[in-house]
């Protein structure tokens, strides 16, 4: 988690720095994510290519520059000072002074981030027939209001604080005070809906709208949760699933009828989806496979599927095509310490069906091939390695770099001549 105290520091380092013309974007970085050891990297780039590079030793033909922070040491030079660290915030100009955006970042939750040690009793309308068969309507029709309305209208006829907190998610608008009694009310109400899900939702990690939960973080270290977390109601709405691996403590299973992204599933997950003879409504799936699991994953019933990222053991990679869901599947993404392995395979598959992506696991780079025969690069991370000289070590090698399009992405917007 970012700290209150980390974001402000940043702050006021960029309302200073950019009052430089000549600047249009920063970073605030931190060794290791240790923020004892903070540095601040100007650019010139509105969307700022990080680790930002150097070949010049004049600071004013560079495209970036360190400054602030603690004192470098033996450091000398961009790429040198990057490895091993991370931005935590990046900080622009706006229309209306200095914007300052935490980047996240994944790590794994330790226990003590949990939202709470003890569970509070459930809410009291889950024993109602009436009210529990209203709530099946809305994880049955997740996209539409209506069925919310109805079980809102019921529960406040009850006096159900729950009843208003769907209310006020569902109004078009809400003066301020109607603001502050919703946001209270679902600090009360909150906590008594997600029940056993507060022993593997992380804090931050819970993501209420028009209601009800709509995207979960959970880390299940213990094996044990999966029976305690495993049919809790508040998954029924849940349409955006974050695992945070490891977590063998927790299993997909029929109650998140509304899941619409997953990722990442560990090699169990391919089981959990097979086991489901009803189907999934997931559009975007991430998950991990072995050499039987990949089989389960073509026997699962995915409709909907479109988009899936798939890492581990893919000896097996092709008879992912025989899936009755591969003809409707947009993007198949590869994640792998070594990309350039998977290649040749990426292009056959892409030059028949959809755009295959080979993700390079610690570079940040992520390679892609469509059926017309391009090839095509964007970032996909900040990383340490995910500069413009690894990228030409990892393509280059294989295509010409001229018949390779950079792409922009939320953290690297291209210039002519990047790749040059």
């Amino acid at each position: 988690m970012i700290r209150a105290s980390e974001l402000a520091w940043f702050h006021r380092q960029a309302e200073r720095l950019l009052r430089d013309g000549h600047v249009s974007a920063l970073y605030a970085v931190a060794r290791n994510h240790d923020t004892l050891h903070r540095h601040v990297i100007l650019s010139r780039r509105d969307v700022p290519l990080w680790p930002h590079e150097c070949d010049s030793d004049d600071d004013h033909a560079c495209e970036t520059s360190i400054v602030g922070g603690d004192e470098l040491g033996g450091f000398s030079g961009i790429p040198e000072l990057v490895t091993g660290y991370a931005p935590f915030a990046l900080a622009r100009r706006g229309a209306e002074g200095v914007e300052v955006t935490p980047l996240e970042r994944p790590y794994a939750w330790a226990r003590e981030d949990l939202i709470a040690p003890e569970i509070p009793p459930p809410v009291d309308w889950l024993a109602d027939p009436d009210a529990r068969s209203l709530y099946d309507m809305v994880c049955a029709n997740v996209d539409s209001d209506e069925p919310r309305h109805v079980l809102a209208d019921y529960l406040l006829e009850r006096d159900d604080g729950h009843g208003i907190v769907i209310a006020f998610a569902l109004a078009r608008a809400l003066d301020e005070d109607a603001y502050q009694r919703h946001e209270q009310l679902l600090r009360e109400n909150g906590p008594r809906w997600l029940g056993p899900l507060l022993r593997v939702i992380p804090v931050g990690g819970a993501h209420f709208r028009r209601g009800f939960l709509w995207r979960a973080e959970i880390c299940a270290p213990d094996a044990a949760m999966c029976v305690q977390v495993r049919g809790t109601p508040a998954l029924g709405t849940v349409e955006q699933l974050r695992i945070i691996q490891p977590s063998p403590g927790f299993a997909l299973d029929p109650s998140l009828a509304s899941l619409r992204e997953v990722a990442m599933l560990d090699r169990s997950g391919a089981y959990d989806l097979a086991d489901n003879p009803a189907g999934w409504r997931i559009e975007r799936l991430g998950l991990e496979v072995t050499q039987s699991s990949i089989l389960r994953l073509v026997d699962a019933v995915l409709p909907r599927l479109q988009l899936l990222e798939i890492t581990g053991d893919l000896s097996r990679l092709e008879r992912l095509q025989d899936a009755a869901w591969w003809p409707g599947l947009r993007a198949l993404t590869i994640v792998d310490d070594e990309p350039h392995l998977y290649f040749e395979r990426a292009q056959r598959i892409a030059a028949t069906g959809p755009i295959v992506s080979v993700n390079a696991k610690r570079r940040g780079w992520q390679i892609s091939f469509t059926p017309g025969g391009e090839v095509r690069a964007s970032m996909r991370d900040f990383d340490a390695h995910a500069s413009r000289h690894h990228l030409r070590q990892l393509v280059g090698r294989h295509f010409p770099m001229r018949a390779v399009t950079l792409d922009p992405s939320p953290y690297f917007a291209p210039r002519p001549g990047d790749l040059g």
